[in-house]
């Protein structure tokens, strides 16, 4: 079967993310699974990401793909695909047929990946049918076997407790949606990127990215700030190596009416993905600083909330 080639931006890992994203110029609609289950509510039981003693990093849905073994997949708000490490993929079934080139921050080399069509993805009693599938190029953290979107579910009004460890999925209404205390996102394939205000003075896009160990804003508005830096770090994105500088003091991002802390916060350089699609992305809220929120995602009409939740069990 001839294989296609594509061009992709990546957006941060960050150790653990593997937010990978398509450019404008192979971005055509976003793909959206067949449900093979009734359609009704679901609600998916998350468990905590722990690589270390006392260090959860994020949280993880079980679901097997293509009818093979349950996999531990980080459920991730700032990714595009499902991503299956390869050996997840062997154990599932799973035959890549597309090469895929993943171009990420800076002046990163682009990064060849496997990519195909999952047959299926199983997670409880939800069935979904057909949906992107990409293996990882490298070794994932220990404890993962890949990465699962939110967007996977864009068939559902979702709602990610983070502090309640639970993945609430319900049919749209027919009726208009409700605007209160909801933001209008930008869509672009399966992420929604969210208008926000870094520290009272800075306006841009950022994307909330539950893959994401920490916060992240560019380079730019970092200078527009006026922030002061500590030591230069190297991070783990998606096409390699990521180099940033950890700023001296956190920054508030007020997102639909609410604001989020965070702290530590890396500068890094966001100009090649703000190119591609289009607009300032200004930086993105990691798993750290969403942990207390509940997040509700309407794809259909490009909305998103955060509310605060209760606390976790």
């Amino acid at each position: 079967m001839r294989t296609t080639r594509h061009r992709r931006t990546a957006a941060t890992l960050l150790s653990l993310s593997l937010a990978w994203f398509c450019a404008p110029w192979c971005a055509g609609q976003p793909h959206a699974p067949e449900l093979a289950s009734p359609d009704r509510t679901y609600s998916l039981r998350l468990t905590s990401y722990v690589p270390a003693p006392g260090q959860v990093e994020g949280l993880l849905l079980k679901a097997s793909v293509n009818g093979g073994p349950l996999l531990r997949l980080l459920l991730d708000t700032g990714a595009a695909h499902v991503v299956l490490s390869r050996a997840a993929a062997a154990k599932s079934g799973f035959s890549a047929t597309s090469n895929l080139a993943l171009v990420g921050f800076g002046a990163l080399p682009a990064t060849d990946v496997k990519s195909g069509m999952a047959r299926s993805i199983e997670i409880g009693s939800l069935k979904l049918r057909n949906y992107p599938v990409d293996v990882a190029p490298d070794k994932l953290p220990e404890g993962l076997d890949g990465v699962i979107p939110v967007g996977l579910f864009r068939g559902f009004l979702i709602r990610v407790d983070l502090p309640g460890k639970t993945l609430e999925l319900a049919p749209y209404s027919e009726e208009p949606p409700a605007a209160d205390g909801f933001v209008r996102a930008v869509p672009t394939r399966d992420l929604l990127f969210v208008p926000a205000t870094l520290n009272q003075a800075h306006k841009g896009y950022v994307l909330l990215d539950t893959g994401a160990v920490c916060s992240v804003i560019s380079r730019q508005a970092a200078r527009d700030l006026n922030s002061l830096f500590l030591e230069s770090e190297e991070m783990q994105g998606g096409s390699g190596p990521i180099a940033g500088r950890r700023l001296a003091s956190g920054i508030r991002f007020q997102i639909a009416g609410r604001e989020l802390a965070a702290d530590p916060v890396m500068a890094v350089d966001l100009s090649s993905i703000s190119r591609f699609h289009g607009f300032e992305i200004a930086g993105l809220v990691g798993y750290p600083d969403l942990r207390t929120s509940v997040i509700t995602v309407n794809y259909r009409d490009s909305l998103v909330s955060i509310e605060p939740g209760r606390k976790s069990r």
